[in-house]
């Protein structure tokens, strides 16, 4: 993960919590509880560029569908983390803690399932691209991607491969 990637993490944290701070300032909080509610959401930031770091770290050679379903794994780990902490440090009742952990592992196994499911059709047109990119490289002139429907992205990339492939076949035919 590059500098620039955790500086952007760091730069929304940072303005998400001058953001609540401020809406805790309108809702009444004053002095020592919201200096005390600023050092929850420093360590907050710090927890989750950490969780960046390290998930940008573990996904750098990962697959597309395995990529995909890490961030959403790594979004469920910065929400655990930061609950942790701000339990420990905001002296939550282990009860409420650990109802409030128990639901947020439920939500996160919905998160990485439905991560799971919406990585497949971009991870088969990716495939798709390399499959018709190989059988070109053999020599297959007919071969094209098509419509793939997975986003602006692959699409143009997939429409880009046909385009090349239309103009190679027809090099080849004016060769002849």
């Amino acid at each position: 993960m590059t500098r620039g990637t955790l500086a952007f993490v760091g730069l929304v944290g940072v303005a998400g919590a001058t953001a609540s701070l401020g809406i805790g300032a309108a809702s009444g909080m004053r002095g020592g509880e919201l200096a005390h509610f600023g050092i929850l959401l420093a360590v907050a930031v710090a927890a989750s560029v950490g969780t960046a770091a390290v998930a940008g770290w573990l996904l750098a050679r990962a697959s597309f569908r395995r990529r995909t379903v890490g961030v959403t794994v790594a979004g469920v780990a910065v929400s655990l983390v930061n609950l942790l902490v701000l339990a420990v440090l905001m002296f939550v009742s282990a009860h409420d803690a650990a109802l409030t952990a128990i639901l947020l592992a439920y939500a996160g196994a919905v998160g990485v399932a439905t991560g799971l499911a919406l990585a497949r059709a971009p991870a088969a047109a990716v495939a798709k691209l390399a499959a018709t990119a190989r059988r070109l490289g053999e020599g297959d002139l007919g071969a094209r991607v098509g419509d793939v429907r997975t986003g602006p992205e692959v699409e143009t990339l997939a429409r880009t491969l046909d385009e090349m492939a239309d103009r190679l076949l027809a090099s080849v035919t004016w060769e002849r």
